[in-house]
């Protein structure tokens, strides 16, 4: 396993803004916005990152990690996620490629009632530039925008 491509030069502290998209919620209400904070770094041996972030909702302070790690040639990627307001009751696995600049990583968990729904993960940019995006996916395979955090290096 080793760090995928995308993030091998990207260790290090951001800050950005991050934006919870709610599209349950009633027009005027669906988009929550605020301050994050967003720390890569890898093991001794380059061999995983480990992404560590916070997010406010409804200015209440947020976390998430995320565990990345991809296969010797990097192409393929794993990603395990844990959050303290969007899933807190464990990790999910998520698996998925990884091009020049962006890693994208799916997942399913299971609904309170009927089929599973997806999440995708993408992570990447360029320079000092990082964005973080989330996507939930309904049964059927169509995406929302979940979240959507731009970051600029410390």
């Amino acid at each position: 396993m080793a760090v995928p491509k995308p993030i091998r030069n990207a260790a290090g502290s951001y800050s950005g803004e991050s934006t919870l998209h709610m599209p349950w919620m009633p027009e005027g209400q669906r988009l929550d916005a605020g301050p994050s904070k967003l720390h890569i770094e890898f093991d001794m041996h380059t061999k995983y990152a480990t992404v560590t972030y916070t997010w406010t909702y409804e200015k209440k302070e947020q976390e998430g990690t995320i565990l990345i790690a991809s296969d010797d040639e990097g192409k393929d990627v794993e990603m395990g996620w844990s959050d303290s307001w969007h899933q807190s009751a464990g990790v999910l696995h998520l698996k998925g490629s990884v091009d020049k600049e962006e890693i994208s990583c799916k997942g399913k968990y299971p609904a309170a009632e009927g089929p599973d729904w997806g999440w995708r993960i993408t992570l990447g940019g360029s320079g000092d530039k990082l964005t973080m995006q989330m996507y939930n996916a309904m049964p059927t395979g169509e995406e929302m925008l979940a979240v959507e955090a731009i970051y600029t290096k410390e």
